[in-house]
């Protein structure tokens, strides 16, 4: 799928801003998808980005956990662990389900909800996210969750979503995206290595100790 076009150029140069300034300013701002204004319509009515991906009439609207009806939330943490739960409990990490809870309510957390428009009018996908500090001290957007339902997986969407973020963080001058993947989830490995190009960060725990086993990689992508 070509990847979109999100939002207009910014005029400002990056390098005369702090990070923790830049952050300040992100984690602010009262709706992201209000910096979105060129190939996709944001609908001020319903507030939401409207779309059209391989057929399907989608809306992605933006919340705070705080601001998610409950039973969107209650979706949400079945979704993940439908998706996840024997990802999870396949290595150390296992899944526990308030664990998860408490990362989608974290104060930063950021979320990105997508809904099928045609007539089963249903959410289909979602992503948590957050605009924070890196493991040494750069500004980067980090994708904690990207969940899809499994009858709509394959048709881009997972796509378009990272590519939305992605040009997210170059909205709000972040330096690059960042994904945690579990090694068993090859799936999603190679979603991210080779149809998105992120490569393993130099802060992944594969670059430091070749003596305990690897259960996941820190993945990145720089943000130009």
């Amino acid at each position: 799928m070509p990847k979109k076009s999100f939002g207009k150029k910014l005029s400002s140069n990056r390098a005369t801003i702090p990070d923790e300034l830049l952050l300040r300013m992100a984690n602010e701002f009262e709706n992201p998808l209000l910096k979105f204004d060129d190939d996709d319509v944001y609908d001020q009515d319903r507030q939401c980005l409207s779309t059209t991906i391989t057929g399907i009439p989608i809306a992605i609207k933006y919340f705070l956990w705080t601001k998610i009806p409950n039973e969107l939330q209650e979706w949400m943490i079945n979704l993940t662990e439908i998706n996840m739960k024997d990802l999870y409990d396949s290595c150390s990490w296992k899944w526990n389900r308030q664990s998860k809870i408490n990362e989608f309510k974290h104060s930063t957390a950021k979320h990105l909800i997508v809904f099928d428009l045609s007539p089963r009018r249903k959410p289909i996908a979602f992503v948590h996210f957050r605009f924070e500090k890196g493991y040494v001290s750069d500004a980067v957007l980090y994708c904690y969750e990207l969940q899809i339902e499994k009858s709509y997986q394959q048709k881009g969407i997972g796509s378009y979503l990272m590519n939305l973020l992605e040009s997210l963080g170059k909205q709000f001058r972040m330096k690059k995206s960042i994904v945690t993947v579990l090694k068993n989830n090859q799936q999603a490995y190679q979603f991210y290595t080779n149809a998105l190009q992120f490569r393993i960060d130099k802060n992944s725990p594969s670059n430091f100790d070749e003596q305990q086993p690897i259960e996941y990689e820190i993945l990145s992508k720089k943000i130009s």
